[in-house]
């Protein structure tokens, strides 16, 4: 049975990833995009887009196709003739096709092969002409699966519920057995990892009311056609020459933001400040001062180191996106250059800031 097994995974997989070049799309299916005025569309990121409501972004429905294999377990009820399940485990394998259809719902249909069940009979004469009996169970399912965290996540927990029928056959046709064609109940869930940007794997466990069951885990693809969806710059669009000016660089950073009494810079900065360093880097001929400001509200020997050292912490982040290093000059101000009163607490959030100075305004106009 194993070698069955490893078979149906092997010449399922070779199917699935050798899809017709038909269906090969650069477009990626089941994710959320965002508009973006040269690409059209752009898949979402957290990082680069900050965190965006479901309703601002878009959905891209997709279809999946995947091969799995686990550990099965078939326990029919009763007996028929004399004939019972003597051993109900066994290896099988499940392929499958569906469609995420909405951000939390998918529907699929699926062919899962629990192997085979050894069967005995109650009288030992029988019993021993048909040593070698089994039943096998073949269940194919139409269900739909809720995803509780939705395409936000790369890492998904899902239920699933659905219909199947189950398809009998045994070793011998002397054998006598009740075939269960009337539609079953189909429970099941899981966890699923989306580990790339068309690819998954599930850890899940399907019940087929209780006459057959199996734990495993599978892999599938997505795939899709959302012909809008673009990743690169159409060769027929001519991108506009950038021009560098010294507005573009010059001025505070309000986004920039910190822990408190920290030089940790938040998340919710990052996207400001892969802003500037994407800036810094097609423009190599600028060299910029990073000033760090604080409030008045510690001593002023505290406010300048901490102003220094959130003004360091900046210049490590452009760095760390490629930004040179002989380019940039961190500089701590402390509270000596307010922009506001330092009275009132939205005067001393003012103050407490990140600006940028072009060094030297020739490079720039």
């Amino acid at each position: 049975m194993r070698v069955k097994l490893l078979t149906a995974l092997v010449l399922g997989g070779i199917g699935f990833v050798s899809l017709p070049k038909a269906y090969a799309h650069d477009s990626i299916a089941a994710t959320y995009v965002v508009p973006d005025d040269i690409l059209v569309w752009q898949t979402y990121d957290e990082t680069l887009h900050g965190e965006l409501n479901s309703n601002d972004l878009t959905y891209l429905p997709g279809w999946f196709i995947g091969v799995g294999g686990g550990s099965t377990k078939v326990a029919p009820e009763g007996s028929s003739g004399g004939f019972y399940v003597k051993d109900d485990r066994d290896w099988g394998y499940k392929i499958f096709v569906g469609q995420r259809i909405l951000p939390h719902w998918s529907a699929e249909l699926s062919f899962v092969d629990t192997g085979e069940a050894g069967l005995t009979n109650n009288n030992p004469a029988i019993a021993s002409t048909f040593k070698d009996a089994t039943i096998s169970y073949k269940i194919p399912t139409v269900s739909a699966s809720y995803h509780l965290f939705g395409p936000k996540r790369r890492v998904d927990v899902f239920g699933r519920i659905g219909f199947s029928t189950i398809l009998n056959t045994v070793s011998d046709s002397r054998i006598s057995y009740e075939k269960q064609t009337s539609l079953q109940l189909n429970i099941g869930g899981g966890v699923q990892w989306r580990f790339a940007p068309k690819w998954f794997v599930r850890a899940e466990f399907d019940s087929f009311d209780n006459d057959a069951s199996i734990i495993g885990i599978s892999i599938a693809r997505y795939f899709g056609r959302h012909d809008e969806h673009r990743e690169v710059v159409p060769d027929l669009i001519e991108p506009p020459v950038p021009i560098a000016t010294c507005a573009t660089f010059n001025g505070s950073i309000d986004e920039i933001r910190f822990e408190v009494d920290s030089d940790v810079i938040t998340k919710a900065s990052y996207p400001a400040l892969l802003e500037a360093s994407e800036a810094l880097v097609q423009f190599q001929s600028i060299k910029l001062e990073i000033q760090a400001h604080s409030d008045s509200s510690a001593s002023e020997a505290y406010n300048l180191d901490l102003s220094e050292r959130r003004a360091n912490a900046v210049k490590a982040f452009l760095v760390e996106q490629g930004v040179s290093e002989q380019r940039l000059i961190a500089t701590g101000y402390g509270e000596s250059k307010p922009r506001a009163t330092n009275d009132t607490k939205e005067g001393r959030a003012l103050n407490r800031r990140v600006e940028f100075r072009v060094i030297d305004e020739s490079a720039c106009r």
